[in-house]
């Protein structure tokens, strides 16, 4: 018998970037000002691509509310679709807003934090 192994990196751990968190919790509250942003940091044993981005820039991977059971099981389904749909979609908008509102300066402030923090590398501006 005959078998080629092609072994290549995949499914990194995630790394939520601490700068992008703060931001999207900024975004959050500036959206639900009577609610309070639930940051959860953990191990998980799952595994997505979003770990293998996180490795090369800044990530994070949220999650919203409006939806009850088991992640990826049969017993998931959505309870709250405002919260899951619409309260999601303006979080995201806020987010990208502030993220590349005047200039992008707070995307280009949390990608340098992130290339000097992991490969002490000082982003070239052009």
């Amino acid at each position: 018998a005959n078998i080629e192994i092609i072994d290549i990196p995949g499914y990194s751990p995630l790394y939520n970037d601490y700068n992008l968190t703060d931001l999207a919790k900024e975004a959050y509250e500036t959206l639900c000002p009577d609610k309070e942003f639930e940051m959860v940091e953990q191990i998980n044993t799952g595994s997505t691509d979003m770990g293998d981005l996180s490795q090369v820039m800044p990530a994070i991977h949220p999650y919203c509310g409006g939806a009850q059971g088991t992640c990826h099981g049969n017993d998931y389904y959505i309870v709250d679709p405002d919260e899951a749909c619409i309260k999601n979609a303006k979080w995201q908008l806020t987010l990208l807003y502030l993220l590349l509102g005047d200039g992008a300066q707070r995307a280009k402030k949390i990608i340098d934090i992130y290339f000097y923090f992991f490969y002490n590398i000082k982003v070239i501006k052009v």
